[in-house]
């Protein structure tokens, strides 16, 4: 696993709020490459964070205010990176994601709000890294967490042993309830530490939201300079580690000053020299701005109804990946009563909705209401994890950049398609399917095989025997679930 390089800057002097120094650290390396990363205070010493792409020897100068009062170097002897240097856009194709090595990767993302604080509660136990390789197992490969929450208004206050609303630390001295902005609180941002490095022990990513706004967070004043230094230190606190995803906030929406949201992912593109992937969570209005592509990488929404058709819609705006973050919450295992916050769905029901979403060429993630917010049962295992390693085994296993969303190939409403090449002549398809589909004359079944993928228990079964000739319009062909489920996935490959 490859950790950035840490490095203690001595030559700094002292400042009355060393929190607050704006410092920077400007490297030279291999082949002329230059970095310029920010860098923070500890609450003990000055430090900068950094993790080169070349490997070779590199040097290095302290800046404040355009002085150079120091100089170093170092040698990068690279290692291995399980995260392949993080999230990048695919080049094939400016729809998909990629590592930043070229290679795919099928997004799947896990909600779970408050996992920053698990680090908090149980310092040095392990228990973030064991919960990241927990619910890898069911192939997820991304979490979405706050930076920071304090509470939610449907479970307020420690209502079980599982509660971490409020957390133990805010991120500023004096707590949530009387927070001296001034003074970042180490003993959070320590804990911070802990939790980022889990993340790329594990190889998972972490999609970081900086604010939340309906989390009963006190926050700096919105366009100060605290909130802009508080920004500014977690990007140079965080930006080497390959796992990093940034988004201004949980519902960003709830921001008016949109020039502000401009202003702060501007910033973040400026202090971040290893330029991480940067998105807005579900703010349609900025989405809607036909300079979002200059200060974003990739678009995420939450959508709970029209699943497919939004995600057509919003592939529309701009060419770039789009994630549906948020599309339902699957309940306990008491059933629909058993929940946490006060909606959820099956675990068929939320897994019908990811493979929709993802034959919509979008990238689906998933909610558990015991792991997503302030209560976290760190080794549940829902009857929901099976059915989403299915679908990422799925979709790991195809080449998902070469295909787009092919509406008009299914002759049936509540079934999506997918399709490889011309969409006339395909040399593959894949279709989510409700029941039964009825494909045009162009998909006439001897020229393909295939085979069915039962989405629940991930059996799967050759196309013989379950396809006919429509009665009506013999030029049609007809294929048939042979499961006895309601929904399967149809992987046809031309012959």
């Amino acid at each position: 696993m490859q950790s950035p390089i840490e490095l203690k800057i001595d030559s700094l002097p002292l400042a009355e709020n060393p929190w607050r120094q704006d410092w920077y650290v400007e490297l030279s390396g291999p082949d002329a490459t230059v970095m310029k990363i920010p860098g923070f205070y500890d609450g003990k010493d000055y430090k900068f964070r950094v993790s080169p792409q070349q490997t070779g020897d590199w040097n290095y100068r302290v800046l404040l205010d355009g002085k150079v009062l120091g100089e170093g170097n170092f040698t990068h002897t690279g290692g291995e990176d399980l995260l392949k240097g993080g999230l990048s856009i695919d080049p094939r194709n400016p729809r998909r994601f990629a590592y930043k090595d070229g290679s795919s990767c099928f997004l799947i993302s896990y909600e779970s709000n408050w996992l920053f604080a698990l680090e908090q509660a149980f310092p040095g136990q392990g228990r973030t890294l064991a919960f990241l390789k927990h619910i890898q197992d069911s192939g997820f490969n991304c979490v979405l967490m706050n930076l920071y929450a304090h509470d939610t208004s449907w479970c307020p206050g420690k209502t079980e042993a599982a509660d971490f609303g409020p957390p133990p630390h805010s991120p500023w001295e004096g707590g949530n309830d009387n927070p001296d902005f001034s003074k970042p609180n180490a003993a959070f941002w320590e804990a911070m530490d802990q939790t980022v490095a889990a993340f790329q022990e594990a190889g998972l990513f972490l999609h970081l939201y900086f604010k939340v706004y309906n989390k009963m967070v006190n926050w700096p004043e919105a366009g100060s300079a605290d909130e802009e230094h508080f920004f500014r230190h977690a990007v140079a606190r965080y930006q080497a580690y390959s796992c990093m995803i940034w988004d201004f906030a949980k519902e960003t929406y709830y921001e008016p000053d949109k020039a502000l949201v401009k202003r702060r992912m501007r910033q973040i593109g400026e202090w971040d020299a290893h330029m991480r992937p940067r998105t807005l969570h579900d703010d349609l209005i900025l989405y809607a701005d036909k300079e979002a592509e200059e200060y974003l990488e990739f678009q995420s929404i939450q959508q709970h109804h029209d699943f497919h058709a939004s995600a057509l819609l919003e592939a529309g705006r701009h060419a770039w990946p789009l994630v549906n973050v948020e599309f339902g919450y699957e309940c306990g295992p008491g059933g629909l009563s058993d929940v946490g916050y006060g909606v959820g769905q099956t675990p068929q029901e939320l897994i019908r909705r990811a493979w929709i979403v993802a034959c919509s060429g979008a990238y689906p993630a998933y909610y558990y209401t015991y792991t997503a917010w302030d209560i976290i049962h760190e080794k549940a295992h829902p009857a929901g994890y099976g059915f989403w390693k299915i679908l990422a085994d799925f979709f790991h296993q195809i080449d998902f950049e070469s295909f787009r969303p092919a509406p008009e190939l299914l002759l049936w409403r509540s079934s999506f398609a997918m399709v490889k090449g011309d969409p006339a002549d395909p040399e593959e398809m894949i279709c989510f399917v409700d029941w039964h589909i009825l494909t045009p004359p162009q998909l006439i079944a001897d020229k393909y095989t295939g085979e069915w993928l039962n989405i629940y228990s991930g059996e799967r079964r050759l196309i013989e025997g379950t396809v006919t000739a429509c009665v009506d319009r013999p030029e049609y062909t007809i294929y048939t679930i042979p499961f006895n489920t309601p929904h399967a996935t149809l992987h046809l490959v031309k012959k």
